[in-house]
């Protein structure tokens, strides 16, 4: 999956040789289109899961060409693999699937350049998630783990685009998501297990977003 960067870095360059230089972005509405990968840290990196994938669609409204808000609905879909031992289960093997759908605000700031137009914001919004995983374990052989929660999230972003037409542009984007810890519970032999982890991690996307 880490080869997945440098594609996204040729994406934008593409952008830039297709280009003229940038016009500067007026005001008016405005869809993104996101995809990349999602690294995750703290605790999913803990619990074993790899870099995964994620997307995401936003619609805006730019107040001006520097300041701009939107909302938008994306996913991200993380595997892993953990073992160790615990005083419920002995020692075990998991292999654990985690998705989500984040809903999220995001606040812009932009600075129009000559070839791109480069912006950085915050936001806040709610990650709605399902753990699901198989456990091979000493004490309660091989079962099942399946649950969902929500948890509320704070992040960062900054990105770039680069304007082939006066309606498309083409970008990259980084983007640093915090949440509160989502808690998984589920019941196996009479025995009630918790998971507790925050859904932190860093993303990676391409952009590609059209003006209204």
């Amino acid at each position: 999956m880490k080869r997945g960067l440098p594609l996204l870095l040729i994406f934008l360059l593409a952008g830039v040789f297709m280009a003229d230089a940038a016009p500067a972005e007026e005001q008016g509405p405005y869809m993104s289109l996101k995809g990349g990968l999602f690294i995750p840290a703290g605790d999913l990196s803990d619990a074993g899961f790899d870099t995964g994938y994620n997307g995401e669609a936003a619609l805006g409204y730019a107040y001006s060409e520097h300041f701009s808000l939107e909302a938008a609905a994306g996913f991200f879909f993380l595997e892993g693999q953990k073992e160790g031992r615990s005083p419920a289960l002995g020692s075990f093997r998991e292999d654990n699937d985690l998705w989500a759908i984040p809903v999220t605000v995001t606040f812009l700031a932009t600075y129009p350049c000559q070839w791109t137009s480069l912006y950085g914001g915050a936001g806040v919004g709610v990650y709605f998630s399902r753990f699901q995983g198989t456990t091979a374990s000493a004490t309660q052989g091989t079962f099942e783990f399946d649950d969902g929660d929500a948890a509320f999230e704070a992040h960062a972003t900054a990105g770039a685009t680069v304007a082939v037409t006066s309606a498309l542009s083409l970008g990259v984007e980084g983007k640093y998501v915090y949440t509160d810890k989502a808690e998984y519970q589920d019941t196996v032999g009479g025995v009630s297990l918790t998971k507790k982890m925050k859904l932190n991690g860093y993303m990676v996307m391409a952009n590609l977003k059209f003006s209204f």
